[in-house]
C-alpha cells in the first residue's frame, strides 16, 4: 500500500523505489546525511532542525547537478498525483508531467519518496524500530 499525502492542495502517492535504485541513490545521498547525524549526536536525541537544515544545504551544494538530478529524478519517477478518483505519474521518461510543480513541492514529495524507501534500513541501522 502506497503512502498518500497532501503537498500545495494535491493528494500524491509514493511508491517504492527499485532496490537497485534504492542503493545508487542511497549513495549519492550519504554525503547529506553526516551534517543531520552530527546535529543529532551533538543534541542529544533532539536534532536542531535549523542548524541541520542548513549543513544539509551547504552539503548539497558541493554535490554535482548530476548527482543531485539523479536522485529528484529517481524519487519522483515514483510520485503519483492525484487527479479526480486515479493516480497519475508525477514522471515520464525523465520528464515532469506537471509543469506548475514548485520547489517547494518537489523538495518535500523527495523527502517523502527517501522516508518512505530508507526508514526500515536507518531503523535497523540505529537499532530504531
Amino acid at each position: 500500500m502506497a503512502t498518500e499525502l497532501e503537498v500545495g492542495g494535491r493528494t500524491y502517492s509514493i511508491g517504492k523505489l527499485d532496490t537497485f535504485v534504492q542503493f545508487h541513490v542511497g549513495r549519492r545521498v550519504a554525503p547529506l546525511l553526516r551534517p543531520i547525524l552530527e546535529s543529532s549526536r551533538e543534541g542529544g536525541a533532539k536534532i536542531d532542525v535549523l542548524r541541520a537544515a542548513v549543513d544539509v544545504s551547504e552539503a548539497m551544494s558541493t554535490l554535482p547537478n548530476e548527482q543531485l538530478d539523479y536522485v529528484l529524478k529517481e524519487c519522483l519517477s515514483v510520485v503519483r498525483v492525484k487527479q479526480e478518483n486515479r493516480f497519475t505519474p508525477l514522471m515520464a521518461n525523465g520528464q515532469l508531467l506537471f509543469q506548475d510543480l514548485g520547489l517547494a513541492a518537489m523538495l518535500q514529495l523527495t523527502g517523502a519518496v527517501l522516508r518512505e524507501n530508507f526508514q526500515d534500513f536507518f531503523a535497523g541501522l540505529l537499532g530504531g524500530p
